[in-house]
């Protein structure tokens, strides 16, 4: 007697697939039509999207690498590597003698080296633009930059230059240490924060620093890898992309 396949319960279907990666939902797209309305349904996206780990991906050239942060809010986070076919991830380096391009959500700052945040600002430089989140919903965007230093000045002033009241507000560094000198331009922005490659000149070791704008701090966001280090840290061949 042949056995009559049982169906799973609706939400237990939607729970898994809400936990396949999205290469695998676009294939499974053909399946059926209740399928593919689910994978268009917001309520799912935002769903799929909650699960996702962090990561980020590395572009350069000759290799491509993605690394999965897994677990990142645990004491111990760990990194899963993986090498991507260059083809599969082209990349094109772009040349602005002059300009500084930063995205952060719905804002893109395009800072030209001939004009000035503030007439009376000429010597700041953009390193990252972020926001703070005042009450429930209300951004306020922040540039954070630095001054060229008098020739009295032994360091490096950092300051945060607040988009809406146009007030700039110093930084004070632990040791008097500038973290974004090796990558000014190499940085992106996520969820209002700024996050770039560096490296530790005492240890050797190579991370990712994120700087946090609604306390004012820099902290380091985890180690790197040897491979990724020496391809694309050291020679900055590559960009950095994060991704959720």
């Amino acid at each position: 007697m042949a056995q009559t396949l049982k169906q799973l319960p609706w939400e237990l279907e939607e729970n898994i697939l809400s936990r396949l990666p999205p290469r695998s939902l676009v294939r499974l797209r053909a399946v059926c039509q209740r399928w593919n309305a689910l994978f268009n349904d917001k309520s799912f996206i935002n769903d799929h999207f909650s699960r996702s780990r962090p990561g980020f991906l590395f572009l350069g050239s000759p290799k491509n690498y993605s690394i999965d942060i897994i677990n990142p809010n645990s004491i111990d986070p760990t990194i899963q590597l993986s090498e991507l076919p260059f083809s599969a991830m082209p990349y094109q380096d772009l040349h602005y003698r002059c300009t500084t391009i930063k995205a952060c959500d719905e804002l893109l700052l395009f800072n030209n080296m001939y004009l000035n945040v503030k007439k009376d600002c000429t010597n700041f430089h953009c390193c990252g633009l972020g926001y703070e989140i005042i009450g429930r919903t209300n951004k306020v965007y922040k540039i954070l930059g630095y001054f060229d230093p008098d020739p009295e000045e032994e360091y490096t002033r950092v300051a945060i230059y607040e988009c809406a009241s146009h007030v700039f507000k110093h930084i004070d560094l632990p040791e008097n240490k500038w973290f974004m000198s090796e990558g000014v331009g190499e940085n992106v922005s996520l969820n209002g924060n700024i996050y770039w490659f560096s490296h530790d000149a005492w240890t050797d070791e190579y991370f990712i620093r994120s700087f946090d704008f609604s306390v004012g701090t820099f902290k380091p966001f985890c180690l790197l890898p040897i491979i990724i280090a020496m391809n694309f840290f050291s020679r900055f061949l590559g960009k950095i992309v994060f991704r959720c």
